[in-house]
């Protein structure tokens, strides 16, 4: 099983660039696990067919700075793993999430 490590900046909100970016990942990927870092930084753990690597980072790269990925001879297993980090220009390091207050 090959994997890859992206890295990617975004310069978007993190609640607007999530909206965005869920579909791309949602169509490409499964998500394996899931980090959020305040609202600096999240990361992801994915498995992606691997005949679709290719494609699913031009489309991640679309939405993203992300470094150049040079895809890995193709393994015998058709799925790969693939570890995206993403990093938010517009946080603040202080993730809040207000909650509403429920009568009663």
């Amino acid at each position: 099983m090959n994997r890859y490590y992206w890295s990617g900046i975004c310069t978007q909100n993190r609640l607007v660039a999530l909206q965005t970016i869920t579909p791309v990942i949602d169509r490409y990927a499964i998500i394996l696990h899931s980090q959020r870092y305040s609202d600096l930084a999240i990361s992801f753990t994915l498995e992606v067919e691997e005949e679709e690597v290719q494609q699913f980072y031009e489309a991640l790269a679309t939405l993203l700075s992300l470094k150049p990925f040079v895809p890995s001879r193709p393994g015998k297993k058709p799925d790969c793993r693939v570890l995206l980090s993403i990093t938010f220009t517009q946080g603040s390091g202080s993730l809040k999430s207000e909650i509403p207050s429920v009568p009663g």
